[in-house]
Order: C-alpha cells, then sequence, then structure tokens
C-alpha cells in the first residue's frame, strides 16, 4: 500500500500531463485504502468536475462532508459543481 503523499504524487502527475481519467482512478485507488482522508474526496470531486462529470462530483462530495463536515473547500467544489450545471 501507498503512503498518502504517493498517491498524491501520482494523481498530481496525471493532472498535470492531462490524463484526468487516470488521475481519478488513482484517486478511486486512495480512497479505498485511505478511506478518511477527505484530502482525496476532495481531490477526486475537483478532477470530476474539470472532467464534466459534475452529478458525480456532488456525490463524492457528500462523502467527504462525513469525514469533514465542516471543511470550507466542501462548499466551495459544491458551488463550483451546481455553477457548471446551471444550477445557481
Amino acid at each position: 500500500y501507498w503512503e498518502e503523499k504517493v498517491f498524491a504524487q501520482v494523481i498530481e502527475y496525471y493532472e498535470r500531463e492531462n490524463q484526468l481519467s487516470r488521475a481519478i482512478e488513482v484517486t478511486n485507488c486512495a480512497i479505498k485504502i485511505h478511506s478518511y482522508s477527505p484530502d482525496f474526496y476532495l481531490k477526486k470531486a475537483q478532477l470530476l468536475i474539470d472532467n464534466h462529470q459534475e452529478s458525480q462530483a456532488l456525490k463524492v462530495l457528500e462523502e467527504a462532508s462525513i469525514f469533514a463536515p465542516l471543511d470550507a473547500e466542501i462548499g466551495i467544489l459544491r458551488a463550483e459543481a451546481l455553477a457548471r450545471m446551471g444550477l445557481h
């Protein structure tokens, strides 16, 4: 199993290479192993938004809110996803 830092580096690599689907796959693996880390949920939500999968991003943000209910980034990403869906 990889440490969180290694997962973050691999995700960042794929993101830089504009391979969002690969980055999402790695994020899924990171969530399976480090399921209590809200950072990976937030990263996955951002990647899904960037990949025009806003409704899936909203589901991931619901999961993230279980582990970090007071995290402001959840609200920001939720607003971004809703805005991209045209739901103001």
